[in-house]
């Protein structure tokens, strides 16, 4: 079960109950994996949000959202997230990946409003920060020296606040 890749406690607790091993042998099995570190949610946690933090395609609501989902709790997540999001780091990854879809798919066009704030939500749900976002799709993409002004996003349901 640890073999394929690192599991938090929740997880290896979670898989075996729906394997039908007893409680009481859950928590013995847990606790040998902590003593012995081959479950380790604190290295999964940092581990987890530096990965993702330089994929860059994702912001720091998501992946502590998916550190807490995975079992991770709240401090931790948030602990890890900030460690590998650092103030210079996420403005970079929110670059890249708005030059990734200003420079790669059609319908990104730089000065489209409609497209903008397609983007724009796109980010958002991807766990970026709105405010950072607003702030860099203010800036040229590159493509033009033009000042493009800043759009306003509408709250969206799946925008992780």
């Amino acid at each position: 079960m640890l073999a394929r890749r690192a599991l938090t406690a929740h997880e290896v607790s979670s898989r075996l109950a729906r394997r039908g091993f007893d409680p009481e042998v859950i928590d013995r099995t847990l606790v040998r994996l902590l003593e012995s570190r081959l479950v380790d949610d604190q290295s999964l946690a940092y581990n987890h949000a530096r990965r993702r933090a330089e994929e860059g395609r994702v912001g720091p609501y998501r992946v502590e959202q998916e550190l807490k989902a995975r079992g991770i709790g709240g401090t931790l997540a948030q602990e890890a997230v900030r460690a590998a999001f650092g103030p210079e780091d996420l403005a970079d990854a929110l670059r890249r990946a708005v030059a990734k879809a200003a420079g790669g798919a059609a319908g990104h066009s730089a000065t489209d409003p409609a497209a903008r704030i397609r983007l724009a939500r796109r980010l958002v749900r991807r766990g970026f920060p709105v405010g950072l976002v607003q702030r860099t799709l203010s800036e040229p993409l590159g493509q033009e020296d033009e000042q493009l002004e800043v759009l306003p996003i509408e709250d969206d349901d799946n925008a992780i606040p």
